[in-house]
């Protein structure tokens, strides 16, 4: 032997000696001399779940994980994408494994091995022929073209545990629709099959197009209540409850004769309004229903009718099972959707007589257009007046921020910043001309004043600001000295020449001032609820309690499991009889003067139809809230996108309110679904003026 083979072969064999399963080296080098390597991992390797696997399996079920634990912990994962952990079946022509994947091919039984290095496991399966339908249902029918489920069968496969979004016919009479023909942009419609004699259930095919590409849309002549329809596709259950076809369902044949042309009926409001009650929950009338009523009320693009001029809205209670949306009034007819209608939003303007002509629909309890409406579905017979557009929510925004924005009228900004300079280095004039910083960028603030009546709201989209000219003479403005910290509510002023931006500017009053260190009087400690404290727990929605100093009516913080506390019960809840209401209010007074008060929401502000929030703050001289003061004006909580998401809303008094005034935070809560908690508050601090 050549000297040195035998170090060789030694080495050779050490390497060959290494388990598979020993992540961390490469059995392929040899150390270094004069150098230590890694020790060898012994995985020791077991299947976790084989009574899972073991479990009754028929070809053609669903696939299977093979789910394992190796000691000590690793990445499983990781070691059987690099086939250090092998998982094999002993006869791959029944039973097919991929990963840690096992898919049944063919009946009979088999093993499942596992292997890492020297360890294993195994689990010995029994594999079942392929079911019919009929067997893994227990159904009569095969779910075919040619042999459709019954209305029973649909509802029964759809709640089954073993149903795995196969592709079923089902066939029935259409008792009623929930969205008729002509009702959708899209063509589809959605409906009801009538349930045998003696049973309750209905199954609905939810969104049914005439073909795959949904080019085609159904018509009356198509599919009608009374008509025994064929459709097909994959199935599910909403909420819970209601079994239905998942949104893409194809529509087949609809068999039987076809109900005689729409008539045109004319009638009175109170009849038109008796009709939709009359109605079943998602079911329309055949015929067009003409009647007169006045425009009284505005949500979104949804418009209410009502039988009088200005007359209130009834409210009523919505279908808590469904509970996805508000009854605006019992008394009241919906025009839903009419305001994505250009044409129609121009003439359904407030107190506006109309003549509409429509199919009369029953949503929920809301009596409202069957049909999409069109501009010449509604006429005006007497002119209303512009819609005031209410005040939009004030968003908190540095100097930084402030300048990033659109140079309009259009909102408003609280921004928090430091006095950097007057017109005229420390002098000031009566305008209030200044610069402000927030530490990193400057901005010219070109007019200024402590009245809060000098920036409105003009009710038409804009604000207005009216300089009254008395920064030198107003107690609080004339204090001010550079260096003073303040919050004014700003609108964009930008200077414009030519049609070219020459100087970014700000206008508007200022809300609250925090004196410099030099001078200026003594600052106050600002009183701030911070809910992320949980001094107190709570989990309930239709009573009081108490949280440090202040009262929460209709809010809970989940027993002190949240750091928030949310506001607004469940549908079921809010509407219950001796609900106290939704607020928070201090129960000592306030030792300073408020300007406002600024609102930390965190997560969960859907501001959408069926959850939203309108909030105000009330300013009152006595405890129990029987003189009130003031009040800011109200706006809707704006949307969170996500559960992380912060949105911090101030909400100013027309004038600082004086010192020792007790405070209400009142929330206008609309939710009509089973969920508790529109709305998530963090922190309320109350921002003392100068």
């Amino acid at each position: 032997m050549k000297k040195g083979t035998k170090l060789v072969a030694l080495l050779l064999g050490l390497a060959l000696m290494v388990p598979a399963c020993t992540p961390g080296t490469n059995p392929s080098k040899s150390a270094e001399p004069g150098t230590s390597s890694e020790a060898p991992v012994n995985y020791k390797v077991t299947i976790s779940n084989k009574e899972e696997l073991q479990a009754e399996w028929f070809v053609g079920d669903q696939s299977r994980k093979v789910n394992l634990e190796v000691e000590p912990k690793a990445n499983i994962t990781q070691l059987v994408n690099e086939g250090k952990i092998q998982i094999t079946s002993s006869d791959p022509a029944k039973l097919a494994i991929e990963g840690q994947m096992a898919s049944p091919v063919a009946a009979g039984e088999v093993t499942i091995t596992v292997k890492c290095g020297e360890s294993q496991d195994t689990v010995a399966i029994n594999l079942q022929a392929k079911q019919t339908v009929q067997e893994k249902y227990g159904v009569e029918h095969a779910g075919t073209e040619e042999d459709p489920f019954t209305n029973e069968e649909a509802c029964k496969v759809a709640k089954h545990e073993k149903y795995n979004k196969e592709d079923f016919y089902v066939k029935g009479k259409v008792a009623s629709f929930y969205h008729a023909p002509g009702s959708r942009e899209d063509g589809a419609v959605s409906f009801y099959l009538e349930p045998a004699e003696g049973k309750t259930e209905k199954f609905e095919v939810y969104k049914c197009y005439k073909d795959k590409e949904q080019k085609q849309k159904l018509t009356d002549k198509d599919i009608w209540v009374g008509g025994v329809v064929t459709a097909h596709g994959v199935f599910t259950v909403y909420n819970g409850t209601q079994a239905e076809t998942d949104g893409s369902a194809i529509f087949v044949k609809c068999e039987g004769n076809p109900p005689a042309e729409r008539q045109t009926l004319t009638k009175t409001f109170a009849e038109t309004l008796a009709a939709g009650n009359a109605l079943a929950d998602g079911d329309s009338t055949w015929d067009y229903y003409k009647f007169q009523g006045y425009v009284t009320v505005k949500s979104g693009n949804d418009y209410f009718l009502t039988a009088t001029k200005g007359e209130a809205l009834i409210p009523g209670k919505s279908d808590e099972a469904h509970g996805s949306r508000d009854v605006k009034g019992t008394n009241a007819i919906e025009l839903y959707g009419a305001g994505k209608v250009e044409a129609l939003a121009a003439k359904l303007l407030e107190g506006a007589k109309v003549e509409v002509t429509m199919i009369v629909k029953n949503y929920h309890g809301t009596v409202e257009n069957g049909l999409d409406l069109k501009d010449e579905n509604v006429t005006v017979l007497e002119a209303g007046t512009k819609w005031a557009v209410p005040e939009p929510t004030v968003a908190n925004k540095t100097v930084t921020e402030f300048i990033a924005l659109e140079n309009n009228k259009k909102n408003a900004y609280s921004v928090k910043a430091t006095i950097k300079a007057f017109k005229s280095g420390d002098t000031k004039d009566k305008y209030g001309n200044m610069t402000i910083t927030d530490g990193t960028t400057d901005v010219a603030i070109y007019g200024s004043s402590a009245t809060a009546t000098a920036l409105t709201w003009d009710g038409a989209g804009e604000y207005a600001f009216t300089n009254p000219q008395d920064f030198l003479t107003d107690e609080t403005t004339s204090a001010l000295k550079v260096g003073d910290e303040i919050t004014m509510k700003l609108i964009r002023a930008d200077y414009i020449k030519d049609g070219v931006t020459q100087a970014i500017q700000g206008t508007g009053v200022i809300t609250a001032v925090t004196p410099s260190g030099g001078g200026g009087g003594e600052q106050t400690t600002t009183r701030v609820v911070d809910f992320a404290a949980k001094t107190a727990k709570h989990n309930a929605y239709n009573d009081t309690w108490a949280y440090g100093d202040v009262t929460i009516a209709g809010g809970a913080n989940n027993n002190g499991g949240w750091t928030f506390v949310k506001m607004g019960g469940k549908q079921a809840t809010i509407t219950a009889a001796g609900h106290p209401g939704t607020w928070i209010k201090t129960d000592s007074a306030t030792n300073y003067s408020v300007a406002s008060v600024t609102i930390k929401y965190v997560g969960k502000c859907y501001n959408q139809d069926s959850e939203k929030a309108t909030v105000k703050v009330e300013s009152y001289s006595d405890a129990a809230l029987a003189t009130k003061v003031a009040e800011t004006p109200a706006a809707e909580v704006a949307a969170i996108d996500t559960n992380e998401g912060v949105n911090e809303v101030t909400y100013t008094f027309p004038a600082a309110q004086a010192a020792n005034m007790y405070y209400k935070v009142c929330f206008d809560i609309i939710n009509t679904t089973t969920y508790n908690g529109v709305v998530a508050l963090e922190k309320i601090t109350f921002n003392a003026a100068a």
